[in-house]
């Protein structure tokens, strides 16, 4: 994983620190992810939903393998890029 990509997973793992306060779950989990990027410049979701799942390891889910659907939409918020999750026990 290049710097870059290191830094990102870090900011996504302090955030998910910061707005998750429930137990790691340990169960199968049902996900969706939703991406709004500042543009609409061509991006490749799934470079995204794999350093979002590695980042949650641990403080969301165990293991990413406990993923059994996940949806991902991808939108635009020139204003307020960010990305959004709902994470669902099965």
């Amino acid at each position: 994983m290049t710097k870059q990509g290191k830094d990102l997973k870090e900011q996504y793992q302090l955030e998910a620190k910061n707005q998750y306060k429930g137990k790691v779950l340990s169960g199968d989990v049902e996900m969706e992810l939703v991406l709004f990027f500042k543009d609409k410049r061509r991006r490749d979701v799934d470079n995204y939903n794999k350093l979002v799942l590695d980042a949650l390891e641990g403080i969301v889910f165990e293991d990413d393998k406990q993923v059994q659907k996940l949806t991902i939409i991808k939108d635009y918020s020139k204003e307020n890029p960010r990305i959004e999750l709902e994470i669902c026990q099965n």
